[in-house]
């Protein structure tokens, strides 16, 4: 896939991710006749929660079930959105290292044309 179609998928993935991780959890209600409080098997649950820190504090945020398939693609988008900033930063450091690869032979090249000059 070419740079321009990479960041047009970026822009798309921009506009829908969400920056996060996602978590399913059981429960345990704390009822102590509830068949959860004894066979681990039986908690409640999974129940979604994103999970993310901001400003320095860790925040972990129920999904309800009716939203809980928006935030997986937001999610998806997000690991997309990363998965094409990381190829293309792994392609602009190859041209980085090939033009100090290149910059480097010219400067051995003119060190060895002056030392045969003098």
């Amino acid at each position: 896939m070419g740079k321009d179609a990479l960041i047009a998928e970026m822009a798309r993935a921009a506009h829908l991710m969400v920056h996060g991780s996602l978590s399913e959890v059981t429960r345990q209600c704390g009822d102590p006749s509830c068949a959860c409080a004894w066979d681990p098997a039986r908690r409640h649950g999974p129940h979604l929660y994103l999970k993310f820190t901001a400003d320095g504090k860790a925040y972990s945020i129920y999904i309800p079930p009716e939203e809980q398939e928006a935030l997986r693609q937001a999610h998806h988008a997000w690991l997309r959105f990363n998965e094409i900033a990381g190829q293309m930063a792994g392609e602009n450091r190859q041209r980085l290292l090939h033009s100090l690869e290149r910059h480097k032979r010219a400067a051995k090249a003119q060190r060895a044309k002056a030392r045969g000059k003098a």
